[in-house]
């Protein structure tokens, strides 16, 4: 089970990501609970609301957000630059067969 900074629980680390990388996640959880736009100062009942005023009225705002939390959350490299390569050359040699095949041991 992973946690997430604001006390919601999730059964994998894609949810976490997803969680995050969708601006769902308000930080660890605070006293004033004030849903109020930075932009340009307007008052909503919820979080929610905020959010898709946000998106709606201040899309640069939204956007810019949104490409802040994916550069934060995505930097992991799944593959190397070695696995990369190896593949290439694989596909080169099984090229119109059923490689995955080929690769099991």
């Amino acid at each position: 089970m992973v946690i997430c900074i604001c006390g919601k629980n999730f059964a994998s680390d894609e949810g976490l990501r997803t969680h995050i990388r969708r601006l769902w996640c308000r930080g660890p959880p605070q006293d004033n609970n004030t849903n109020n736009c930075s932009t340009c100062g307007r008052d909503f009942n919820t979080y929610a609301g905020l959010r898709q005023h946000v998106r709606r009225a201040h899309p640069a705002v939204y956007n810019h957000e949104l490409e802040t939390r994916y550069e934060e959350h995505d930097r992991v490299e799944k593959w190397t630059d070695e696995d990369y390569i190896r593949m290439a050359n694989l596909e080169i040699v099984y090229q119109g067969r059923f490689i995955n095949q080929y690769l099991l041991p």
